[in-house]
């Protein structure tokens, strides 16, 4: 059976809950004010986040649980990506790699979001009507940028700005071309003369 992900957008219902519940606890009242859904539609929405332990009920009313609503969000978009990722590698199928980086794949989401695509082809692709149906089909915003395998290797030779953005998190989705094997070489190498610093978000040269 296929675990239950949370969809999550200022346009999805349970976007709009969170999105109210974010500046503080509210009553279920006060939500149906706040999200202009149903009474009944938010009673079964609340019902699903409440089981999925992303909202909580108190005496003061519901709110979010942040650091649970960050662990569910984390997991469901990375498995919305796997499946974007394969559908696109099912329409075109010189697609050679498909890399999940961004936000999402450092495990730092935030509402502002989107499922950053990095596809590696033999041939640049436009992915134009890709990126739009995904989009609407997942209710999230995604962003797909397409490479040529040349293209890429020329990002690896010349450390190109964002291969270092891609280097500080990524997922492999999709991978027939040992581009897994040649970022794990690079990653090495980099290391050598470069340091991240998580919390100033920097790649800092290392002082010989």
């Amino acid at each position: 059976m296929r675990k239950k992900t949370l969809k999550l957008s200022a346009f999805t219902p349970e976007g709009r809950i969170v999105r109210a519940l974010s500046n503080g606890a509210m009553s279920f009242s006060e939500l149906v004010r706040a999200t202009g859904l149903s009474e009944r539609w938010l009673s079964i929405k609340l019902k699903q986040l409440l089981q999925l332990g992303v909202v909580k009920l108190s005496s003061n009313g519901y709110q979010v649980d942040h650091e649970r609503l960050q662990a569910v969000l984390v997991s469901s978009l990375k498995e919305t990506a796997w499946m974007a990722a394969y559908e696109v590698v099912e329409k075109h199928r010189q697609v050679l790699s498909v890399l999940l980086y961004g936000s999402i794949a450092k495990g730092e989401v935030h509402e502002e979001s989107d499922v950053d695509l990095l596809v590696i082809s033999e041939n640049p692709l436009d992915l134009t009507d890709d990126e739009y149906e995904i989009s609407m089909k997942y209710g999230i915003a995604f962003e797909m940028t397409s490479v040529s395998l040349t293209e890429f290797l020329a990002m690896l030779h010349f450390k190109s700005a964002l291969l270092f953005g891609i280097l500080e998190g990524y997922d492999v989705l999709f991978d027939r071309a040992g581009i897994t094997t040649l970022l794990k070489v690079f990653m090495k190498d980099i290391r050598k003369n470069w340091h991240y610093d998580k919390d100033e978000k920097l790649w800092l040269k290392l002082k010989k």
